[in-house]
């Protein structure tokens, strides 16, 4: 009868050729062999009256089941007795020379997989050999001779897997056809040579070959994962597994050796794991690995408390503007750029993380105070305010960098993240371009600034915010010709909430789009009611100031038709206030967007001009019909002279491009008389008119028409 020995190498084979966990030869006498190639099935049962084992025998033919769970070869009673955790199966069964069915090969999986052409040719193969080698004694020596042939034919044959034997000693004596090709050797240069010559220096240097053999003859069995070297030097990832071959005695007669070439696989695994923890556009770690280092130093601080390590959170200064100027591939660009400059910065560290969007975060390991990392923020700000080079372009930019520091009682990385990432918000609100160490006191600031964000969004949904009206007063014949829509918020509890508390924050957040069309719709209503109200006032237009973000939406021309067919307004009585930061940062865009407005009539005016980047050459570009002069102006008349020359050559050249002018935050009778001496046709100001709710202005306009 076959030895145990031979059943073990057949079902070991029969698992590697078909890359299955479980290889198992089933008697219908009742016993049965199996063989676990990989991992631990501990707890795994495999029946043996098995309805799959039934299928295969009686129908005496290879029974392929890919998965277990799907196949519909597989009754309600076959599942039932059949292996839960087993989703993978084929049998053969194993017929004698008189046609009978005795027992199967079988191999299976705990996951589903697909069976090849050439698998199952190899198990045809490796069936016919243990019914020959379990029918042996009724078998002619001739037929015995083929079978073995067969068999070795198999293990030749085989070109994924090198298959080769070693003597007690560790010396070559077979070697097949997938040997040559995974290690380069042709059987007659490696035959009677020490396996050895197959592991990298380093290993031969420990000792490694001979210890695992050891292990082999020990155990029975050694598998690895490990890299081994080919006939050119060159290193491949390889799954090794030793067996040890013993005789009926238990003798030591040498030992079988599989090996597969898995370095694509590894190559793979070790992309994914790389891409897992790594950010695509940068190469640079991401948020998950920074966030996994970060707890690696807090639980290290844990254990020495006097350890003190520094996280900084960095975020471009108005990145959204180069995106939107010059294009979303130009943005990357600088990131990348942003991220080479900050490793070479910081040699030998992979410290440095994207951590989103625009946004870095670095880890600066054992400082010794709050002044070194502070440093090294600044530092970095100057290294980042030197120009980047991008397709041909000079950018420059500028950041904000929150510092936070492992202080007592920070357990957790998101705590201490969400710290620098605090502390850099009030770097962004107090300026920008500099660096902010997190204190107690921000958090709260923080705590109330998500308040006061939460309150805003409920006063747009509701009925908190509120329209003030201050006239424009011709300078010339001192009457009102039209009034500017000035958003106001009367909150529940805190009372008058002026612009620049909540702008920035409706700006920063994207609630200043539903904010605009409020004020748009809400202000072509009241003007419409007053023209109505008041025949002689149908003149009187209306200013509305529209953020850079309401003017780049693409549906912006179909809001405003819509907003003057509802309320009834005539195109030409609003007029649209522009920031010149849009102006300048998307001029290609602004004048498009204007001329279309041209077009329906609506009145264009740019606003406090000469506070942002628009030089005054630079207007005759845009089709605007009103320069408004800043306030920061307008104060300092009769008080600097170089200001009043600036404040006539801007009048003068608003004129000449056709335009009117509009003085803004006329406070003095002296400032009036200059404004009216330069041919300022308009003006506003607390000397002309406060701003005034709707009541007011109503009883203004009254007043006035009598």
């Amino acid at each position: 009868m076959t030895s145990q020995e031979e059943l073990d190498n057949i079902t070991r084979l029969a698992a590697y050729i078909c890359q299955s966990a479980i290889a198992l030869i089933y008697l219908t006498d009742g016993t049965q062999q199996w063989f676990a190639s990989e991992g631990s099935l501990e707890g795994l049962q495999i029946s043996t009256d098995s309805a799959c084992h039934a299928y295969a025998l009686l129908h005496k033919e290879l029974l392929i089941i890919e998965d277990t769970w799907q196949d519909t070869k597989l009754t309600t009673t076959a599942l039932a007795t059949f292996t839960h955790s087993v989703r993978f199966y084929v049998g053969i069964p194993l017929i004698n020379c008189q046609g009978d069915s005795f027992g199967c090969l079988c191999v299976m999986d705990v996951k589903p997989r697909q069976f090849t052409n050439l698998q199952k040719e190899g198990l045809q193969i490796l069936a016919k050999h243990v019914t020959n080698q379990l029918e042996s004694h009724h078998m002619t020596s001739q037929v015995l001779r083929e079978s073995e042939t067969s068999f070795q034919l198999l293990v030749q044959s085989v070109k994924d897997y090198a298959i080769f034997m070693l003597d007690p000693n560790g010396y070559i004596i077979t070697w097949n056809e997938g040997a040559a090709k995974i290690k380069g050797y042709q059987p007659k240069e490696i035959i009677g040579q020490h396996f050895s010559r197959f592991y990298p220096q380093e290993d031969i240097l420990r000792d490694k070959p001979n210890r695992v053999l050891k292990m082999a003859a020990a155990e029975g069995r050694f598998e690895e994962e490990a890299w081994r070297v080919r006939k050119d030097r060159s290193r491949f990832w390889a799954n090794v597994v030793i067996t040890a071959l013993r005789d009926e005695s238990g003798k030591l007669k040498g030992f079988a050796k599989v090996t597969r070439d898995i370095t694509e696989r590894k190559r793979a695994e070790e992309q994914l794991i790389h891409n897992a923890f790594h950010d695509a556009l940068t190469g640079l770690p991401n948020r998950t690995l920074f966030i996994e280092r970060l707890g690696h130093e807090l639980r290290y601080a844990k254990r020495h408390p006097e350890y003190l390590f520094a996280v900084l959170f960095l975020d471009i200064d108005r990145f959204k503007t180069i995106n939107e100027s010059l294009g979303h591939a130009v943005g990357d660009s600088v990131l990348k750029a942003i991220a080479q400059r900050l490793e070479t910065f910081f040699k030998g560290t992979d410290a440095i993380a994207r951590f989103g969007g625009d946004a870095f975060t670095i880890l600066l390991e054992d400082v010794l105070s709050i002044s070194e990392a502070s440093w090294i923020a600044e530092k970095i700000t100057q290294e980042l305010a030197l120009p980047f080079y991008i397709k041909e372009r000079e950018i420059f930019i500028t950041i904000s960098i929150g510092i936070a520091l492992n202080f007592e009682g920070l357990t957790q990385p998101d705590d201490l993240l969400r710290d620098a990432e605090i502390a850099m918000f009030i770097a962004k609100t107090e300026g920008r371009a500099r660096y902010q160490v997190f204190d107690a006191s921000m958090h709260d600031r923080a705590v109330r600034r998500l308040q006061l964000e939460n309150d805003l969004r409920r006063a747009i949904s509701g009925d908190e915010l509120r329209l003030f009206y201050q006239p424009i007063v011709s300078l010339i014949t001192g009457k009102i010709t039209g009034f500017e829509a000035l958003l106001r918020w009367q909150h529940p509890q805190k009372g008058w909430v002026y612009p620049g508390e909540f702008i920035p924050l409706a700006e920063e957040t994207g609630l200043i789009l539903p904010m605009d069309l409020w004020v748009l719709r809400e202000s072509c209503r009241q003007l419409k009611q007053w023209q109505i109200q008041y025949p002689n006032y149908r003149y009187l237009t209306i200013n509305v100031n529209l953020s850079g973000q309401q003017f780049s939406q693409p549906n912006l021309l179909e809001k405003i038709d819509i907003i003057l067919a509802e309320t009834g307004l005539d195109a030409e009585h609003l007029k649209l206030e522009i920031t010149e930061a849009f102006l300048i940062n998307k001029p290609e865009e602004a004048s498009a967007t204007l001329k279309l407005l041209k077009k329906r009539q609506i009145k264009l005016a740019i606003d406090d001009f000469g506070t942002g980047y628009c030089g005054l050459n630079y207007l005759h570009r845009f089709p605007l019909d009103t320069l408004k002069i800043d306030r920061s102006f307008v104060s300092k008349l009769g008080v600097e002279r170089e200001v009043s020359i600036i404040v006539e050559a801007i009048v003068s050249l608003a004129h000449n491009l056709g335009m009117e002018v509009v003085a803004e935050g006329i406070e003095t009778k002296e400032q009036q008389a200059q404004l009216q001496a330069m041919q300022c046709e308009y003006g506003q100001g607390y000397l002309l008119s406060k701003p005034l709710d709707k009541e007011a202005a109503q009883l203004l306009i009254a007043s006035s028409s009598l």
